[in-house]
């Protein structure tokens, strides 16, 4: 009997959200996330040594965070049917799910996502949950990376991060203790405790008449040249997205210091603006400076008048009522898209920020901008019914979107977390680590931002088909640090600017 036949207590149907995440691994659109952290140890304390010693220091904080977040214990079955349900394990086997790995430099750590993006959940495979530990060890100072790989159906970003939070303290907890667990075992139960709710069970995601009209005459009654016809042209890398392509993810990571850190925090108050804001803002700027601009001639550069446009992953949270429980482990994220941005040789950069935080601030802060995030997922609701109807979807978006792409960039800023009082921890969080797969469909670039330690670390993720070599993408990163540092030091900085500089 084949692993996607045994039967496994039913949990509950997965929800539209959960699905949409689900149908984008079945198409190989969207595989995974990562978040965690780099760890130093007190000099009392020693690193375990071995598989079997990891196992034995991580079993108790992850037999209890199994009980406390039920998401853990599921996989999904039926998954390319047009009805998924979650499914209960009875257990999970720690040793099919922590991998240990090792590298030089911290820095290194992007090889790691590397490979671990390339490596998707086997939905159909049973015998595992939809996520896994892994341990890297940084020779150079001989600190730890403690990482969390997820599936995207049983988890958003903020469950991401407070997995990662919890485990920590979990840790601290425990060898902080006068009496602490005894459990070490491998095999550790499951939780027989419900899911959290679904964002559709908590909340009313259904589009009005008018957001239905709108997206059946643009999606459905249009042509698809015609389509992009209408829509405003905007770049989206130098090739195309195709569903012909394989899908693999490069990555690259910048971890800024403490005291650059400090700059964009205090940049980001006194022009009254964020920190999510002033990346985003670099990362256009970089963006338009690698591809789009000749910066040979120093005096007189020139530029492109390509537009740009970014999509902004936006928690729900605290945006239903009641608000969701920053522990309940589920999936409630949205989006909100600025399109039309042009970046010109005159633009301000502290212009650009306060155009987008503008337009961030009216998707998330208004009550229109809120219902509109909202129908933007009840309209999932509409999605074929059938067997592999959603997933004729996800591969129909390559034709649908211009350059088989929705942005141009993708953000997603976890925020400030993993706080710490230096006298009790003996697992000090020194920077955090916050990854994506690259989304085929969704943009050329996706950022993900999180901050611990009062250090800001952005990874950058890509599709390698989208650009014939990595050069010239490996260098986003290294030119929105630069841009970022020399725009907090100026009261008025352009981009023309910027180009003088690169």
């Amino acid at each position: 009997m084949s692993q996607e036949k045994t039967e496994l207590p039913l949990v509950r149907p997965v929800a539209n959200l959960e699905r949409y995440t689900l149908a984008q691994g079945n198409t190989n659109i969207y595989y995974n996330v990562v978040i965690g952290t780099r760890l130093q140890l007190q000099s009392n304390l020693k690193w375990p040594q071995d598989k079997g010693q990891w196992i034995a220091l991580l079993s108790p904080a992850l037999s209890w965070l199994v009980q406390q977040r039920p998401a853990l214990s599921v996989v999904i079955g039926e998954h390319l049917s047009a009805h998924p349900t979650f499914r209960r394990l009875p257990h999970i086997d720690l040793n099919k799910i922590i991998r240990l790995d090792s590298i030089q430099h911290p820095e290194d750590i992007a090889k790691v996502m590397e490979a671990e993006h390339a490596q998707p959940f086997n939905i159909a495979h049973h015998e595992v949950p939809l996520w896994r530990i892994i341990v890297v060890h940084v020779k150079q100072d001989d600190t730890y990376y403690l990482l969390y790989n997820f599936q995207h159906s049983i988890s958003d970003g903020r469950s991401g991060m407070m997995f990662s939070e919890l485990l920590v303290e979990r840790l601290n907890h425990e060898i902080n203790s006068p009496t602490p667990a005894t459990s070490n075992l491998a095999i550790i139960p499951t939780s027989n405790e419900p899911l959290p709710p679904s964002l559709e069970q908590r909340t009313d995601c259904r589009p009005s008449i008018t957001t239905l009209i709108k997206e059946l005459s643009m999606h459905h009654l249009l042509p698809e040249h015609l389509k992009r016809m209408l829509e405003s042209k905007y770049w989206a890398g130098d090739i195309d997205a195709s569903v012909k392509t394989s899908h693999e993810t490069l990555v690259s990571y910048l971890a800024l210091t403490q005291e650059e850190t400090k700059t964009i925090v205090a940049a980001a108050k006194a022009h009254k603006t964020t920190v999510n804001t002033i990346l985003s803002s670099a990362s256009l700027f970089a963006l338009k400076s690698l591809f789009m601009s000749d910066a040979s001639n120093r005096a007189n550069p020139s530029t492109t008048k390509d537009k740009l446009s970014i999509s902004t992953a936006v928690a729900l949270r605290n945006m239903i009522s009641p608000p969701i429980d920053k522990y309940d482990q589920g999936v409630y994220v949205s989006e909100a898209v600025t399109k039309d941005i042009r970046v010109e040789l005159q633009t301000s950069f502290w212009g650009l920020s306060h155009m987008y935080g503008a337009s961030v601030i009216q998707a998330t802060q208004t009550t229109k901008g809120r219902k509109s995030l909202l129908e933007h997922l009840g309209l999932l609701e509409y999605l074929p019914k059938t067997q592999g109807g959603w997933e004729e979807y996800m591969v129909s978006q390559f034709k649908e979107l211009q350059h088989g792409r929705e942005t141009t960039v993708r953000f997603s800023n976890l925020g400030k977390a993993w706080d710490q009082l230096q006298d009790e921890v003996g697992f000090k969080v020194l920077d955090p680590v916050f990854s994506q797969s690259a989304c085929t469909t969704s943009s050329a670039f996706t950022f993900s931002a999180a901050t611990a330690n009062n250090t800001l670390v952005v990874t950058n993720t890509w599709q390698k088909s989208t650009f014939a070599t990595r050069e010239k993408a490996d260098k986003v990163l290294v030119e929105m640090r630069r841009i970022m540092l020399e725009a907090a030091a100026k009261e008025d900085y352009s981009f023309h600017d910027s180009l003088a500089n690169a």
